[in-house]
């Protein structure tokens, strides 16, 4: 590859070289993950966070059955640490949702709402395994670049494919919901517009088998197609 230059990897490119880290000594290799030499305590650390995490998705998986009886709630995902399997035990719970043109104010509102008549919003003190209802998109304005820190923005760009649908739309005839442009890539989520479905139990039960203990799955964990 040349200096500079931007490709998609596919998994057996990024196997290979995984390897070549291993036999170089430059990553080592413990329980099915990759970490660097001296820092094995990690995938201990990784295997009691995904134990602890449990109690955090299925509350999550809850808020989502109440949250999609909203026809103008198009998206609800689970953010950072928790999408990632790696929350501390006292970390809350955050969520990105996407609404309805013209419906974010309504839409905050109710999703608010029904969180807190559950009982399980982030307020004060009660930090620990609460919904932080930190993102909201309208389906007017998706686009995240006006976010990004500049056009090699990794983090955004790992933030955006990390996210974790728990409720969406059909896939049979997509759109776009959410794009991030980063070094020359563009990452987003399809989705269709035509028939809302309620998939919140069949889609976190599908993106949880696909992760190994600990990890990430072995296919592209993403928001997004690239």
């Amino acid at each position: 590859r040349g200096e500079g230059e931007t490709w998609i990897a596919g998994q057996d490119e990024v196997q290979a070289a995984l390897d070549r880290l291993v036999a170089a000594q430059k990553v080592v290799v413990r329980d099915g993950h990759y970490c660097l030499p001296g820092r094995e305590q990690f995938v201990v650390q990784r295997a009691a966070r995904l134990v602890q995490n449990e109690k955090k998705w299925k509350r999550a998986k809850t808020v989502a059955r109440f949250v999609e009886l909203f026809p103008f709630v198009k998206f609800v995902g689970v953010a950072n640490t928790l999408a990632l399997n790696n929350a501390r035990s006292e970390s809350d719970i955050d969520l990105l949702v996407v609404t309805s043109e013209s419906r974010i104010w309504l839409g905050r509102m109710m999703v608010t709402g029904i969180t807190e008549l559950l009982g399980y919003r982030r307020h004060g003190d009660k930090i620990r395994d609460r919904i932080c209802l930190s993102f909201y998109l309208t389906r007017a304005a998706l686009g995240l670049q006006q976010l990004a820190l500049g056009p090699d923005d990794h983090h955004l760009a790992v933030w955006a494919t990390q996210v974790v649908p728990l409720m969406e739309t059909s896939t049979t005839a997509s759109t776009t919901l959410i794009a991030v442009v980063v070094c020359g890539m563009s990452y987003s989520l399809e989705l269709d517009d035509a028939k809302r479905e309620p998939r919140a139990v069949k889609l976190l039960s599908a993106r949880i088998e696909d992760r190994p203990e600990g990890g990430h799955s072995r296919e592209r964990d993403a928001l997004a197609t690239v």
